[in-house]
């Protein structure tokens, strides 16, 4: 299990890391921090990728649950196929332009990627948020239109069907809790700053001719 899911989750989180390194590694080629309106730009941006983020959640949760409410094969899996599209067209580029827009801002900005707690915990966050949607989300999605495709009635009763099925009704509903506990982050700024190390000064020993 455990060697599964790092085999999963580890490329994307690799592929995560080197963008959040790029995008700091081109933060500092810069020397002048964002203008106030350029900063209000990237801030909109954030916002708008956000709401694509949550969209997609909000959907899939929404889609998910009306399935529980019909009989009906094909409607069925025509409600799981359209929370797959909401993860690819919604969640997906949501997740990605929050944490693109999010390092960008602290790092042409005065907060910095590592000066703040508060900054670094939201970070980490979107990080897992991404993991587990690529992993556990990915899997509930696979399975509830595998069990439904081309009209087959026997995965009314199918435990693996209906255990996936509630899996993305859960996930959905964490996701969406999670995300607002990463705006009440941004929001109130918790933790403070970073304590930075005192250098110790070495004596300088002058040199004898």
């Amino acid at each position: 299990m455990i060697v599964e899911l790092l085999i999963q989750v580890g490329p994307i989180v690799v592929v995560l890391l080197l963008i959040i390194w790029l995008i700091g590694w081109l933060g500092s080629k810069r020397s002048k921090k964002l203008s106030m309106a350029a900063k209000n730009g990237w801030l909109i941006s954030h916002i708008f990728f956000f709401i694509i983020y949550f969209s997609g959640l909000f959907a899939t949760l929404l889609l998910t649950i009306g399935s529980t409410y019909t009989t009906d094969p094909i409607l069925m899996h025509t409600t799981h196929l359209y929370a797959k599209y909401s993860d690819w067209f919604l969640i997906i580029p949501g997740a990605f332009g929050c944490i693109i827009t999010g390092v960008w801002l602290a790092v042409r900005t005065h907060w910095g990627l590592m000066n703040y707690y508060w900054v670094i915990a939201k970070t980490v966050g979107n990080v897992l948020s991404i993991a587990f949607g690529s992993y556990w989300m990915r899997v509930w999605y696979g399975k509830t239109i595998e069990f439904t495709k081309n009209g087959h009635f026997d995965f009314f009763h199918n435990a693996v069907y209906l255990e996936s099925r509630q899996g993305l009704i859960y996930g959905s509903i964490g996701a969406i809790l999670f995300l607002g506990y990463l705006v009440a982050i941004s929001k109130f700024k918790p933790w403070g700053k970073r304590k930075k190390q005192k250098q110790i000064p070495t004596a300088v020993k002058p040199i004898m001719k």
